[in-house]
């Protein structure tokens, strides 16, 4: 038998049909699409992350070792080991020029101190417990020594620091043994960087005022 041909109205629904099933099938297509786009942005997104997270972890790494390093070379610049005088060595830098008689210096010829010799900045600690009386550059009492610091001690002794770069200290203050007060220079009546160190019995030094600063160490 002949078939029978479709009526218009069904003409129309399977037409209908078809369309929704591609509009469908489209649907479905940019849904999987955007899902993979999606999933991408995703994954770069989280390998962008630990990128940065672990270049974080590695500068924090680096920062912490920079430290680390820091303190380790902070704890190997100590000041100097008390002796049995109760004093230490003002400086870590090596002795240059000694107390006692020498040319070139005042009148008689005798350097009041010892110097020691080191580079810029070096510092400086104080040689033993006490209070800052002078903390000045230059000036009575301490003229030609360029920046000083002078510090009473409980023993009745002052110590003399000259020709500083620096000054960490003031007058009136309390430091400790080991304390750093400032750093090497070359102020004052200085031909090159040192400190210069005396240990006085009395505030203006001056002859039968000073002793050999060597004895204590």
């Amino acid at each position: 038998m002949p078939q029978k041909k479709l009526k218009q109205p069904q003409k129309k629904a399977s037409a209908a049909a078809e369309k929704q099933r591609k509009l469908a099938a489209k649907a479905t297509k940019r849904t999987t699409e955007d899902i993979v786009k999606s999933s991408e942005k995703t994954v770069a997104h989280i390998d962008k992350v630990s990128e940065t997270t672990a270049s974080s972890t590695e500068k924090e790494n680096v920062i912490v070792a920079d430290k680390e390093t820091e303190a380790s070379e902070l704890e190997e610049v100590k000041p100097p080991a008390q002796t049995g005088s109760g004093y230490i060595r003002p400086t870590l830098a090596p002795i240059t020029s000694h107390y006692g008689a020498r040319e070139g210096l005042d009148a008689s010829g005798f350097h009041k101190g010892t110097d020691f010799g080191g580079a810029p900045g070096s510092p400086i600690y104080a040689s033993k417990s006490g209070t800052v009386v002078i903390a000045q550059n230059d000036g009575a009492p301490v003229s030609g020594y360029g920046m000083a610091t002078l510090i009473q001690h409980e023993d009745g002794n002052y110590t003399l620091y000259a020709h500083q770069s620096s000054q960490s200290v003031h007058v009136g203050d309390k430091v400790s043994q080991g304390q750093v007060i400032g750093g090497m220079g070359s102020t004052g009546q200085s031909t090159g960087t040192h400190l210069h160190f005396e240990i006085r019995t009395s505030m203006y030094g001056g002859e039968g005022n000073l002793l050999n600063p060597e004895l204590f160490f």
